[in-house]
């Protein structure tokens, strides 16, 4: 299910929560962050909106709107309904690579 399927209005009001900490492996250097996941064993090169999501917003379930408000507010900017729909697109990759988990 892909976020372009999606108007605003119809985004599922699904809720995520981070994969649990013990699953993930952070590095950060110089703006740039990598995340192992242990259980895949792969390696994912985030931004730091990303790193933001998984990280602090995260860290108790929300749905995709909250996550984006949040987001929002730590970034300084206001968040629009193409805001949350590019948020909840993310939540569904992040998803997708194991990051986080739908409740």
């Amino acid at each position: 299910m892909s976020a372009a399927e999606f108007e605003p209005a119809e985004v599922p009001a699904w809720r995520w929560i981070a994969t649990p900490s013990g699953n993930l492996r952070w590095s950060e250097w110089e703006g740039d962050c990598a995340v192992y996941h242990r259980p895949s064993g792969k390696t994912h090169f985030v931004n730091a909106a990303t790193r933001i999501l998984i990280g602090r917003i995260l860290s108790a379930p929300c749905d995709a709107a909250a996550a984006a408000d949040a987001l929002a507010h730590i970034q300084g900017v206001e968040p629009d309904d193409a805001f949350r729909t590019h948020v909840w697109g993310l939540l569904v990759r992040l998803e997708e690579l194991g990051l986080v988990e739908r409740t």
